[in-house]
């Protein structure tokens, strides 16, 4: 009997059911790959969602910090840790700002010529410049996008410069030029969903650069005395040949190149002028040779100066002459201001009682007596508005312009036995008056709109010394100059006592003049992602 072998189909069984086994391992593999990959892809998807997310984060905390260092006034180095930039809670995560403000002290001059091509700029130091940014060198601003010490023959430079920026045209500029910079560079951190412990996190940053200017005048030390505000300090500039050694008394400024200050006479009534680059004298028509102790200018062709023995004189744009007067008016001048091109006021030493003489807009006339105004001497005069002024003078004496009439105000018995030297007001509830004891001790006063209040104590740093002259740019932004250099900081809480740079003489300074933060030009450049 014969028997058929089934083992053949045992064996085909057997291999289908192993390849069947190998197929469900691969489709198991192939399922848990596609499964895993899309995984993975979820992940990073979700990963790169919030990396964006911390983008915009970031660049809605850079935002934040370029409007209150530009629109509020906030210095540069009060940006890190401020309480409304630091871990601030926006969009789903948090964002920091931080601030490095770059403003050299003493700053670097050109260690070879440059022409208006050049994009290399040779320097004499780096110290205190900003790694990337702006500079500006006699009248041009440029950009520059690094620093280097290989510069193939200068030590030092800043590398790939853009030239002729911000509206000024790219120029040939000689050895020893000053290259100025002052610069607040922001930096913002964003985060998915908090810093400390981020899902994704992001940086971006931007360069603020203030045109802000000041300027302070001061009796003459080894050379006229003139310091500029860089930012950071204020550090003396010149002395110039063509401005005689004499005191400086007064100045004011229109803009970064555009600012006058006048002095003592020295053969002849002395103005001298900034341009952005350099100070140089201009000469008037048919001025009396008396010595002038203040300006003030409205605008670039809008200015007066007045002095001595009633002088006043005006700058028309293009030159100076005697302004217009009615009656007489023959008494020494000591301050004035100006509300507009035909509203200003000017004060001075009593003669028959008090001085006070007004502009029009056509001419001068003495406004007074009023017979509740002490016959003193008369210091100071500011305005909130037109309709909002104050005078300060000798022997406590305080004056109020309602838009009507001036009258004399009655002050408590911490600033009577005073006199006071100036006044400063940038609103109807916010006025700085400053001068000294009868000691020569310093004083400090405050009107909050209802009275006016000796600012005591005084921190440690505060110099004692008599105080000439205050000015603001902002309400949070004041300085107050006087005997033996004496400069003082108001910064929105307390008046602080400031060292002068090494470069400030030890002598009386006269007057001090800030661009009002309104008129600060900010340049932002655009911003750029910092990548880790």
């Amino acid at each position: 009997m014969m028997f058929k072998s089934s083992c053949p189909f045992k064996l085909m069984r057997g291999n289908l059911m192993i390849a069947a086994v190998i197929l469900i391992v691969i489709v198991g593999f192939l399922a848990t790959t596609v499964a895993t990959m899309a995984i993975v892809g979820l992940t990073s998807a979700s990963r790169q969602m919030d990396s964006a997310k911390a983008f915009y984060i970031a660049k809605g905390g850079l935002e934040r910090g370029i409007y209150a260092v530009t629109s509020q006034a906030l210095p540069c180095s009060s940006v890190t840790g401020n309480v409304n930039l630091t871990n601030i809670s926006f969009g789903g995560g948090q964002f920091t700002v931080t601030g490095i403000g770059y403003s050299p002290s003493v700053p670097a001059t050109l260690s070879a010529g440059i022409t208006a091509a050049s994009t290399v700029i040779p320097m004499s130091t780096l110290a205190g410049y900003a790694p990337m940014g702006r500079v500006r060198i006699d009248s041009e601003s440029l950009n520059y996008a690094g620093t280097s010490t290989s510069c193939g023959g200068p030590a030092f430079c800043l590398t790939g410069a853009r030239r002729g920026v911000e509206g000024s045209t790219a120029a040939v500029h000689a050895l020893g030029a000053v290259v100025f910079q002052n610069q607040c560079t922001l930096t913002s951190q964003g985060a998915v969903s908090n810093l400390a412990s981020p899902l994704a996190k992001r940086s971006v940053e931007t360069d603020a650069i203030p045109v802000q200017v000041g300027w302070i005048v001061g009796n003459a030390s080894g050379g006229e005395t003139i310091l500029g505000w860089n930012g950071s300090t204020w550090i003396r500039f010149g002395p110039y040949a063509g401005i005689p050694n004499v005191s400086l008394n007064g100045v004011s400024v229109v803009s970064s190149t555009d600012a006058w200050a006048v002095g003592n006479n020295s053969g002849g009534a002395l103005m001298i002028r900034w341009n952005g680059t350099t100070w140089a004298r201009v000469l008037g028509v048919g001025l009396p040779n008396q010595n002038l102790n203040d300006v003030f200018c409205v605008n670039s062709a809008v200015c007066f100066a007045v002095g001595n023995s009633g002088t006043i004189i005006q700058w028309n744009g293009s030159t100076w002459a005697n302004s217009p007067k009615t009656g007489s008016i023959t008494f020494t001048l000591n301050r004035l201001t100006c509300t507009s091109a035909t509203s200003c006021w000017a004060v001075g030493n009593a003669s028959g009682g008090e001085t006070i003489v007004v502009w029009n807009g056509s001419t001068w006339t003495r406004s007074g007596p009023y017979a509740s105004i002490a016959n003193v001497s008369l210091n100071g005069v500011s305005c909130a508005s037109p309709n909002d002024c104050w005078i300060v003078g000798n022997s406590a004496t305080f004056a109020h312009w309602n838009g009507t009439t001036w009258s004399g105000f009655a002050v408590g018995p911490d600033i009577t036995p005073t006199n006071m030297n100036d006044v400063f007001c940038t609103a109807s509830n916010n006025c700085w008056g400053v001068g000294n004891t009868k000691t020569g001790d310093a004083l400090i006063t405050f009107w909050n709109g209802t009275s006016w209040a000796r600012v005591t104590p005084l921190a440690a740093s505060v110099t004692t010394q008599n105080l000439f002259r205050v000015t603001c740019a902002a309400a949070n932004n004041c300085w107050s100059v006087g005997v033996a250099r004496a400069m003082n900081f108001f910064a929105g809480s307390a008046w602080t006592g400031i060292t002068p740079d090494g470069s400030v003489p030890n002598t009386t300074l006269n007057s001090v003049t800030l661009l009002n933060s309104g008129d600060v030009t900010w340049q932002v450049r655009m911003w750029r992602e910092i990548f880790s």
